[in-house]
Formats: C-alpha cells, structure tokens, sequence
C-alpha cells in the first residue's frame, strides 16, 4: 500500500478534479482515511469469507462501484481478489500489473510489464501512469 501512494499523488496533481477511491483491506483502512486525495476507501473484510456478512458486504461493494462507473480501475496487488473486484467494478479501463500468480492478469484490459526483474516495486506501480 505503502509504496502504491505515489500513484496516487501523481494522479490527483494531473488530473486534480478526480475522485479517486481506494478498496483496501478494513485493518488497514484507518491509515488512508482522511487521506486528502482519496474520496473515500472502500472496506472488504479479508479473513472471514465463510461468513455470510461478509459477502453480503461485498456484493453491496461491488453494487455500488458499478453504480460508479468508474473511468479507471487500476489494480496494483495483482491478487485475484483484487482483480475480480476490479473487473466486477465494470471500470471503462481496468489496468494491473504483469504479474503471474493468481491469475490476475486475465481480468485486465491493458497489462503493464516490469522492466525486469530488478525494477522496484514503487517504479512498477508508477508505470501504469502513461
């Protein structure tokens, strides 16, 4: 999360009447709230998903990102939930990163390779800009 805030900056000092949303695991939410560039964090509970609140939750989640329309879904954990939350969003645009495991690359419509292997995790993320 920590290391995906420069896409954030850079995108609101472009683009500085976006409203920017971030879905983020609900234990880690309070270290973005209040964030003055992000409208809003969306919670998702990640322990727990036998839990019929839990999808409940989720489903209302996606209702309301859908109701959106969101121009942009950028995807930067490149983690099938992530990925599927992202494609179900219904985004005009969803872009994530190369990245293998999980499968998350198939619900993508525009994939950004890493430069090689070596390239930071901070200067990836930053690729999704151009």
């Amino acid at each position: 999360m920590i290391q995906a805030l420069p896409v954030l900056r850079l995108i609101k000092r472009h683009l500085p009447e976006s409203r920017i949303y971030w879905w983020i695991d609900s234990r880690l939410a309070p270290l973005l709230e209040g964030d003055p560039d992000l409208e809003g964090v969306i919670r998702f509970e990640r322990n727990g998903w036998s839990q019929l609140r839990i999808w409940r939750n989720l489903l209302r989640s996606i209702q309301w990102a859908r109701r959106e329309a969101f121009d942009l879904v950028i995807d930067l954990q490149c983690l099938a939930r992530s990925a599927i939350f992202g494609w179900l969003a219904n985004g005009k645009l969803t872009i994530g990163l190369d990245e293998s495991r999980e499968g998350a690359r198939a619900f993508y419509d525009l994939i950004v390779p890493r430069a090689s292997y070596h390239t930071h995790a901070a200067d990836w993320y930053l690729a999704v800009l151009p």
